[in-house]
């Protein structure tokens, strides 16, 4: 896409060619502005950084200007994307979209015409201004915001130059449409839009945009009468498609489906609205290639039943399921997600509370193409995360051998040896009694399950959680709030592994392709001497240890030479 430039010392806008390096300027010549048309090769970052400073109406105008003036026509051969903030800049592509040929990526939003700007005069509230103020002291910045009077929102966009546009773009891959560009649309207007896209499109984005506090029963109005050219359209090869705050009505969406028989990714990170048990009815009987299913959000309107409903969609086999914070999962979501071990390659499911330890473990002892598993995640903010009971863990063999990626709390170690948290409140249940001579059996167990995953690359048992214990210790600003007994630190975790020689740890040896290993917030004792010097001599790819003992979080033989890790063995 053309790049309008401004430059900050003469009252000149340029448009750039990117691939050319061509500075293109209209050649009629006009008041205070000098045209030209010339080349002159520049580095990349100089027009990031002028065009950073033009904003979004701005660079409207210069579009639209250069290209009634004949840029596109010129240069469209070269464009490759193109993003407009603006729906009215539709209009002006559909009437140059034969000029772009090449044209692959098309990404539109639903913002009314550029506002011009408003002079301001008083304080108010439909204007805007960026300002300085300088006191004594010295000066003092205070941003006010753009300079630009807000504008109205149409309340229902027209889509027929849209419709035409897609129509019109021969090589179109990636289709983006943002913003409320369906709100308050017929379902006839949108069906005809959907039943535009060409069949070289492949991925598909529907993006809707609300307003604060808005609660909508749909996006769409019913049609008062039959349209009969709002019928379904050519089959698509769309491969993937993503929803965010997708809106849209069934009898709008269904329809779009059933033409997708070559859908494999499916995305959904909607807020409010779940996907109906008639959609998943759908995707099960007309795309038959869903393999990837992500589903980005943590609205309680996803039940456990919509969630499993959902899972049962994949006719081939989910290889990758993206969970996160899903907090309705549930015993059917359970239960659906099993069903498809065998052929699951990803899992993420952090801040899922009803992923229970049992069903990971069924899942580690069936899933035998699993390369990625990730429960836990530092992001979670203090959502519940998964934890992997030692006693599960003990009583069936992993099967997952081909394991690159593990993230996950393993609990439910006794650990007699600890006693006391790090803020001087006391420990106490079954886990911290008994003998040690239990806990290394029960540890070297897990070292062993472990340890035959002998591909792993990233080991990630422990993570910090600032948003459920608010600072780190060392963070504290006061020994008072410190050793406050009310801060049950639950992110930490005292019936861990120990990572000590002395508890197993050498089973861990066969992990030769290990790069990362993640123990914060666990009572281990890996930043020991004869522990980092056995990492050292048995761990050969560590380069990336993280953990208490080391809060500087130093590389493996960062330095370049073996000197600086026998004097300060401490820092992996």
């Amino acid at each position: 896409m053309d790049h309008p430039l401004k430059s900050a010392t003469t009252p000149i806008n340029f448009i750039q060619n990117p691939w050319t390096d061509e500075l293109l300027l209209p050649p009629k010549p006009a008041d205070d502005f000098q045209w030209n048309t010339f080349a002159r090769p520049l580095p990349t970052e100089v027009f990031s950084i002028i065009a950073a400073n033009l904003s979004k109406a701005e660079l409207a105008k210069c579009f639209v200007a250069s290209a009634r003036e004949g840029s596109l026509i010129r240069n469209g051969m070269f464009i490759k994307s193109i993003t407009t903030q603006y729906f009215s800049l539709v209009d002006l592509l559909e009437t140059y979209s034969d000029a772009c040929p090449n044209l692959t990526d098309l990404e539109v939003h639903s913002e009314d015409s550029p506002p011009e700007p408003t002079p301001p005069s008083q304080f108010g509230d439909n204007w805007e201004a960026t300002g300085q103020a300088t006191t004594m002291g010295g000066s003092q910045h205070m941003r006010f915001g753009s300079g630009y009077q807000s504008s109205s929102r149409p309340k229902t966009l027209d889509l027929t130059n849209l419709t035409h546009l897609v129509q019109r773009i021969p090589k179109l891959r990636k289709l983006g449409l943002y913003g409320r560009m369906f709100t308050n649309q017929k379902c006839s207007s949108i069906s005809r839009l959907f039943n535009a896209i060409p069949t070289t499109v492949e991925d598909l984005i529907l993006a809707n945009a609300l307003p604060p506090f808005y609660v909508p029963p749909s996006a769409v109005i019913e049609d008062d009468t039959e349209d009969s050219d709002s019928g379904e359209g050519a089959p698509l090869n769309i491969t993937r498609i993503e929803f965010r705050i997708c809106l849209l009505k069934d009898q709008v969406l269904i329809p779009l489906l059933r033409r997708c028989s070559r859908l494999r990714t499916l995305v959904n990170s909607s807020q409010i609205i779940a996907i109906s048990q008639e959609v998943s009815s759908v995707l099960r009987e007309h795309c038959n290639q869903l393999t990837e299913l992500r589903l980005e959000t943590n609205s309680k309107a996803f039940t456990d039943k919509i969630i499993s409903h959902l899972i049962d969609a994949s006719v081939k086999g989910w290889k990758s399921i993206h969970l996160p914070f899903a907090v309705c999962f549930g015993p059917l979501s359970a239960e659906a997600l099993l069903k498809h071990a065998p052929s699951i390659e990803v899992l993420r499911a952090y801040g899922c509370p009803g992923l229970t330890s049992s069903v990971v473990q069924k899942l580690l002892c069936t899933a035998r193409n699993l390369k990625r598993l990730e429960v836990l995640d530092k992001r979670a903010f203090g959502r519940l995360s998964t934890e992997l009971d030692a006693q599960d863990i003990i009583q069936s063999r992993w099967v997952c051998h081909d394991l690159e990626v593990l993230k996950i709390k393993i609990t439910g170690i006794p650990r007699p040896d600890l006693r006391v948290r790090t803020n001087s409140r006391p420990l106490s249940g079954p886990l911290h009694e008994g003998s040690m001579e239990n806990s290394h059996s029960y540890q070297r167990m897990v070292y062993c399950q472990l340890g035959e995953m002998t591909r792993l690359k990233e080991l990630v048992l422990g993570s910090e959680d600032r948003g459920r214990t608010g600072n780190h210790e060392e963070e504290q600003e006061s020994e008072q709030e410190y050793f406050n007994p009310d801060r049950l630190q639950s992110w930490r975790q005292y019936e861990c592994l120990s990572f000590t020689l002395e508890s197993g740890m050498d089973h861990l040896r066969h992990l030769k392709s290990l790069k990362r290993l993640h123990l914060q917030g666990m009572a281990v004792g890996f930043g020991n001497v004869a522990e980092q010097l056995w990492a050292k001599e048995n761990l050969p790819e560590l380069k990336y240890a993280y953990g208490d003992w080391n809060l500087e979080y130093r590389k493996v033989n960062g330095y370049g030479d073996d000197q600086y890790f026998k004097v300060n063995p401490f820092m992996l």
